[in-house]
């Protein structure tokens, strides 16, 4: 993969704020010999879930009463030099444990948050080399997503859950 610099054009420089730490590492060191799995997969999701749950008011709404920069993801698109991406993984790690960009969640999505933090917990047990918890698995997600439509309205009037979680899928799909 040959890099154009660390700015805008680049579209894998334009993915850097959804991508798992494992390939931000490859990213920064030139290497694409990660091997992609389950995992990353699943931590796409999850940062592609809270850009949306932090970013936006409402579907459709960016949020209006504080920008990217007044958030936990400042970190996310302050991207300007390699030094930069090693940074962010330290930072996205600490911000994985503390779970601290889900208190910048919109009104509209805090009701999502419980399952964002169940993903979040899964996701960083599955890491965790002192864990004895086994690897990610495909069932374990499927549960809390199962729990995830059961959620019938959100307050500020959304419909449907569903509706969201359909636009999270969308962004993960244009991820890989």
């Amino acid at each position: 993969m040959e890099k154009r610099g660390m700015s805008g054009g680049d579209r894998t420089v334009d993915m850097i704020p959804f991508m798992a730490l494992a390939h931000l590492h490859g990213y920064f060191n030139n290497t694409n010999r990660v091997t992609h799995t389950q995992a990353h997969d699943v931590e796409s999701l999850i940062y592609a879930l809270v850009w949306v749950c932090v970013l936006y008011q409402a579907p459709g709404e960016i949020r209006t009463d504080r920008t990217i920069y007044e958030t936990n993801l400042k970190s996310w698109v302050s991207i300007e030099t390699p030094q930069d991406v090693v940074d962010l993984c330290d930072i996205k790690l600490g911000q994985l444990q503390s779970k601290s960009v889900l208190g910048d969640f919109t009104p509209y999505f805090q009701p999502l948050r419980p399952f964002v933090e169940a993903i979040y917990d899964l996701f960083r047990s599955s890491i965790n080399p002192t864990s004895d918890c086994e690897p990610l698995r495909h069932a374990d997600i499927e549960h809390i997503l199962e729990a995830f439509l059961t959620v019938e309205e959100v307050r500020c009037g959304a419909k449907n859950a569903k509706q969201i979680l359909e636009a999270c899928s969308a962004c993960r799909t244009d991820l890989l």
